[in-house]
């Protein structure tokens, strides 16, 4: 049977330095570990590989990803805190992309 972990991405604050802000997500009390990453299904996702304890969690096979334009899609490329040296033309295209297509509204 296939496994899908269907997810949503939504519109991220960015931090000063210019990248998404991280959370740390933890989803037992028990001794497992806390996730951090900008990305909630990020974090379920690394969950669902890491945990083996009883109740047998099994890892997804596929990870679909809903969102809208708006979304923030280059953070996928952020991991960490950086964008790694082979991603970073596709960050900088996605994100070139984002900003032409997006109307933000003004600040007040």
């Amino acid at each position: 049977m296939s496994h899908v972990l269907i997810t949503f991405l939504g519109k991220g604050e960015k931090g000063t330095d210019g990248f998404y802000k991280p959370e740390q997500y933890h989803f037992e009390n028990d001794d497992t570990p806390y996730y951090e990453t900008n990305f909630f299904g990020l974090a379920v996702l690394k969950h669902l590989i890491n945990t083996n304890s009883p109740p047998k969690k099994f890892p997804p096979d596929k990870l679909v990803v809903l969102g809208t334009p708006s979304s923030m899609w280059n953070g996928f490329y952020e991991l960490d805190g950086e964008v790694k040296p082979q991603h970073e033309t596709a960050w900088a295209t996605l994100g070139d992309a984002i900003n032409e297509n997006i109307d933000y509204p003004e600040a007040e």
